[in-house]
């Protein structure tokens, strides 16, 4: 089975993102095979021997809640982002943290 966790790699021009993943993909698919699986395999062996996804596993439903929660500060966030982009986001964010 199969495990995600999202992570931004990188922000690309809007309408550009599609190209970018591509390009990404095109790379990745360059990679050496084994080399990437025994990589894979060290960083969850890591994981595991700090417990990391059991700790994930059982504070699921409070990550949902957090993803979930809309503040007045995490609304004004998303609406910045939207208009004026991530940079303005936490641009506006670091002020407020002061």
């Amino acid at each position: 089975r199969a495990e995600r966790i999202g992570l931004v790699n990188r922000v690309v021009p809007a309408g550009t993102g599609v190209d970018a993943a591509l390009a990404m993909a095109r790379r990745m698919a360059s990679f050496d095979r084994d080399g990437v699986r025994l990589t894979k395999e060290a960083i969850n062996r890591s994981c595991d021997a700090m417990g990391l996804r059991e700790a994930l596993r059982a504070n699921l439903d409070l990550a949902v809640q957090i993803e979930c929660l809309e503040t007045p500060s995490r609304k004004a966030f998303k609406d910045l982002t939207r208009s004026q982009g991530l940079k303005a986001a936490l641009d506006w964010r670091d002020r407020r943290a002061g």
